[in-house]
């Protein structure tokens, strides 16, 4: 069985990830420290089910409850909560979950669909609602469900897609240039993570031939 060990700076210490590439179904596991003692976690990527809706809601709500966002941001993000089913379920849409196998608890999400306004047959899509619970941040979860969102956009036969964030969110936008998203308007990219007024929105094309 191989696995992919990554130790990663945690604001209560250090988080060890261990992705487990045998596993089909997206399984992964990370320790971390807890009063010196060290507790392992696994958990699982999956979609969106009936059952799920309100905790979501609810994850995607109290993140907004510190959230400095733009106007424009918020009342996309309130719009879709008021129909988070409905909106996931569009052609060329889908949210996909990270839950905590033992408690059966999702600890984040990020959804996809179509760039509004558009048909998701136009081939440009958008990364939206992508939300980690504050508890298990810098563990590379966040990483994680972007991947997986993008190999979504692939299936769904995307060829660009796009992603919109606050200006204060420095280590999500450095996240999205590492996985070759750029700013909408040219920034170098080793200021991505110190200039607090670049843009809010960040593009990836030729979708099909990125990894």
């Amino acid at each position: 069985m191989r696995f992919i060990i990554a130790l990663l700076a945690n604001y209560e210490g250090f988080a060890m990830i261990l992705l487990d590439e045998s596993i089909n179904d997206d399984r992964l596991s990370f320790s971390r420290p807890i009063d010196e003692n060290f507790y392992f976690v696994q958990v699982k990527i999956e979609s969106l089910t009936k059952d799920e809706l309100e905790n979501i809601s609810h994850l995607i709500r109290k993140n907004l409850d510190n959230k400095r966002a733009e106007e424009s941001i918020l009342t996309s993000i309130l719009r879709r909560l008021n129909d988070l089913r409905g909106t996931y379920s569009t052609p060329g849409s889908s949210l996909s979950l990270i839950k905590k196998i033992k408690e059966d608890k999702t600890i984040a999400c990020a959804g996809l669909g179509p760039l509004h306004g558009l048909n998701f047959r136009d081939g440009i899509g958008e990364i939206r609602d992508l939300v980690v619970h504050s508890e298990f941040r810098r563990l590379g979860l966040g990483k994680k469900i972007l991947v997986e969102c993008i190999k979504q956009a692939k299936n769904f036969g995307y060829k660009r897609l796009y992603l919109e964030t606050s200006p204060h969110m420095l280590i999500a936008k450095k996240l999205f240039v590492t996985k070759g998203f750029r700013p909408v308007q040219a920034i170098p990219q080793e200021k991505v993570q110190i200039n607090t007024e670049s843009p809010s929105y960040f593009l990836l094309e030729n979708l099909s031939s990125s990894a």
